[in-house]
């Protein structure tokens, strides 16, 4: 008996698509678990990836994917199993369940740089007057002119 999508996962995956929440990468293991409905290994969904995309990346490139979108809270592990191929415990992942769907803020470049700006910041007024100080003071300079 095939399990049903609950509404509130496919109204989240449908957001989460359209509003190209996820990278390209991203978004087509998120589509495999959501197809499959069911808990998998990262190595059953690099072979899953494998097959729908043969001249793809290979399975380490896939398995980052999943690290990523289980970071994110896109995915979950709930437990362990056994893999077929190497008999070793690996993650069992799957789809979060009740997932609100979020957007992923990607930090831009203008972010980025003021949180490189501050850190530079604490780190002078931590510096004691002298060259290293001064060396810091340059670069915080130019890294501001960016």
């Amino acid at each position: 008996m095939e399990k049903r999508v609950a509404q509130t996962s496919k109204e989240a995956y449908e957001y989460i698509k359209a509003n190209k929440i996820l990278s390209d990468k991203k978004q087509k293991v998120y589509d495999i678990f959501y197809e499959a409905n069911r808990p998998m290994t990262g190595s059953e969904v690099s072979g899953i990836y494998k097959r729908m995309y043969p001249t793809s990346q290979h399975s380490e490139t896939i398995r980052n994917r999943i690290t990523e979108l289980n970071d994110e809270g896109f995915l979950e592990v709930i437990g362990t199993t056994i893999c077929p191929n190497t008999k070793r415990n690996v993650s069992l992942f799957q789809l979060t369940k009740n997932i609100v769907a979020k957007k992923v803020e990607k930090e831009t470049f203008k972010s980025k740089k003021e949180k490189i700006l501050a850190k530079m910041k604490a780190l002078g007024l931590s510096l004691p007057q002298g060259k290293e100080r001064d060396d810091l003071r340059v670069i915080y300079h130019l890294i501001e002119r960016l």
